[in-house]
């Protein structure tokens, strides 16, 4: 579970940085009046809010289970930085509880 909470939390950065990027695309407006809607940006929302799905997704992996391990120090800093502290226990968290 701890490198499915490590891929998860990359997935769900890059979909959210790619529908951010999408999202604030300029608007292209004709004279002041008609500004068309450019078809990528519900593209980038629909990406932004798959991210969003997958980032809780990943919080949830490495909260269960470094609760499972019994590891309350990484436990809260899973709870408190969210997908990012999913990533980083992914990398560097431990794999064993503390009575093993």
């Amino acid at each position: 579970m701890k490198r499915t909470s490590m891929l998860l939390s990359i997935g769900a950065m890059l979909s959210l940085s790619i529908g951010f990027v999408l999202l604030h695309k300029p608007l292209q407006c004709v004279d002041n009046r008609q500004c068309l809607v450019d078809p990528v940006i519900p593209f980038g929302r629909l990406l932004f809010e798959i991210g969003l799905a997958i980032a809780a997704i990943a919080w949830l992996f490495g909260l269960i289970t470094t609760a499972r391990l019994g590891r309350w120090g990484w436990l809260i800093e899973v709870f408190l930085l969210g997908p990012l502290g999913a990533l980083i226990y992914g990398i560097a968290g431990p794999t064993t509880s503390h009575t093993a």
